[in-house]
C-alpha cells in the first residue's frame, strides 16, 4: 500500500519545532503522482499510478471520495491536474486528454492534442505537464513538438491552452527551444509560466 503524508504547523510563522506528526492517507496501491490542496485549504486531491484519484479530509485522513478508476489509453505514467476547487481533473495517457468531474468522474471533454490536422506536417506534441487556470476554464498544457529546434538536436518545446469546455485551443506557443517540463497559472489567472528541461529555454 502507498501512502501519502501531511505535515501539518502548530503555528505560523512556522518553526522547526511546529512540525507534528503527520497524517497518513492510506488506500492508493502503487507510487502517488501527484498531490494538490483544495482552496478550502482542509482537502487535497491526490493522483496515483493505480490510476485512481482519491479526496481527502487532511486533518483526520479520511477519505471524502475515491473516483473509479480511469481507463488507460497508453503505457506509462500520466499526466495529472486538478482545478483548484477539485471540482474537475485532467489525465493525460499518451496523447489523449480527458477532463472528468469530480467526485462523480462524468466526462466534460476529450482533447486529442494533434496540430495541424489534415496536413502532411500533422503532429502531436508530447504533454509532461498540465495546470488548470484558477477559474478552470482554461487548461494549459506544457510538452514538446515533434520538430526538432533546441539545442544538442533536441525537440522544441511547446505549450498550449486549451478551453476545458469546448476542448478547443484557445493559444499556442512554440518559442521554447527545450520541452516545457513544468507549468503554471499566476493566482490572478492572467500569466502563465512555463519551465523547460533543458538550457536556452
Amino acid at each position: 500500500m502507498t501512502l501519502a503524508a501531511v505535515f501539518a504547523l502548530a503555528s505560523s510563522p512556522a518553526k522547526a519545532a511546529d512540525f507534528q506528526e503527520p497524517v497518513l492517507l492510506k488506500g492508493h496501491t502503487s507510487r502517488v503522482l501527484t498531490v494538490v490542496w483544495a482552496d478550502d485549504g482542509k482537502s487535497l486531491a491526490t493522483a496515483s499510478d493505480d490510476r485512481s484519484i482519491r479526496i481527502w479530509d487532511s486533518a483526520t485522513g479520511k477519505q471524502l471520495a475515491d473516483v473509479p478508476k480511469i481507463s488507460r489509453a497508453g503505457y506509462g505514467s500520466p499526466v495529472v491536474a486538478f482545478s483548484t476547487d477539485l471540482k474537475l481533473v485532467a489525465v493525460n495517457y499518451w496523447g489523449e486528454i480527458t477532463i472528468r468531474t469530480l467526485p462523480d468522474n462524468k466526462l466534460v471533454t476529450k482533447i486529442d492534442p494533434i496540430l495541424d490536422r489534415g496536413h502532411r506536417s500533422a503532429f502531436r506534441p508530447d504533454v509532461f505537464a498540465m495546470a488548470f487556470s484558477p477559474d478552470g476554464k482554461w487548461l494549459a498544457t506544457g510538452g514538446s513538438t515533434a520538430a526538432v529546434g533546441g539545442p544538442h538536436g533536441l525537440p522544441g518545446g511547446i505549450v498550449l491552452v486549451w478551453d476545458t469546455e469546448s476542448g478547443k485551443i484557445v493559444h499556442q506557443s512554440e518559442k521554447l527551444s527545450t520541452a516545457a517540463s513544468c507549468v503554471t497559472w499566476s493566482r490572478d489567472g492572467r500569466r502563465l509560466v512555463a519551465g523547460t528541461s533543458g538550457g536556452g529555454g
